[in-house]
């Protein structure tokens, strides 16, 4: 059990939590903004002092590890590695699809559970969970038309996306936001079973080459 800082900078919001024993205690976020190089640092430092605790009483940092935005990967990543190096504790990296999926199902009674999020153009990143969280299939680049076709052979199934006009005779859930409270729980298991990264050799969850877009301004 511990005191586990959670980080999410897989998309367009940046979030922070503190799990403790695996509930969550407080959660800072920002929404719709781009930001999280100049936001980290400071939602860090007010949900610690929110939460009464200072730094070196944390036993360990998470990170919501992709697939996701790929600058805000890098961010979320490289954060928590000056984190976990100043204060000598453990990383751990959680799968944001599984995020997803189990603070989408928690209450729901589905026995497979897919989950869309959109990556570029009519590309998705899809996965599949049994409801332990087990998962079936890994994170990959597909379209989504594969994903629910991939869906439709398990019984008790259903999907769930954050993405719009997804088409499906399935059941489809609507994700939750991304938020660093939907890792607290999934924090905690890793960090019981002492499921560690390598602080220095870990890479976020890419999934895909990182392409250079010129700026539209």
């Amino acid at each position: 059990m511990g005191k586990i800082l959670c980080i999410e900078t897989s998309a367009d919001n940046c979030s922070v939590a503190l799990g403790i024993d695996g509930k969550t205690i407080a959660c800072e976020e920002t929404q719709g903004i781009k930001q999280h190089a100049s936001n980290i640092t400071i939602l860090i430092q007010k949900l610690l002092t929110k939460s009464k605790i200072t730094s070196d009483r944390l036993d360990a940092i998470a990170i919501s590890a992709g697939p996701g935005s790929y600058t805000g990967l890098r961010i979320g990543s490289s954060t928590a590695k000056g984190l976990c190096y100043a204060l000598n504790i453990p990383f751990i990296a959680i799968d944001t699809l599984k995020s997803l999926a189990i603070a989408a199902i928690n209450k729901q009674a589905y026995d497979t559970i897919g989950v869309l999020k959109l990556a570029r153009g009519n590309e998705f990143y899809g996965s599949i969970y049994d409801k332990k969280g087990k998962c079936i299939l890994s994170p990959k680049v597909l379209l989504q038309e594969e994903l629910i076709n991939l869906l439709q052979s398990y019984n008790n199934s259903c999907l769930v996306s954050i993405a719009d006009d997804i088409k499906t005779n399935i059941p489809l859930l609507k994700a939750p936001n991304y938020s660093a409270k939907n890792m607290t729980l999934l924090a905690e298991e890793k960090f019981i079973q002492k499921d560690f990264e390598d602080t220095a050799y870990f890479e976020p969850y890419y999934l895909r080459p990182f392409v250079a877009v010129q700026s539209k301004k």
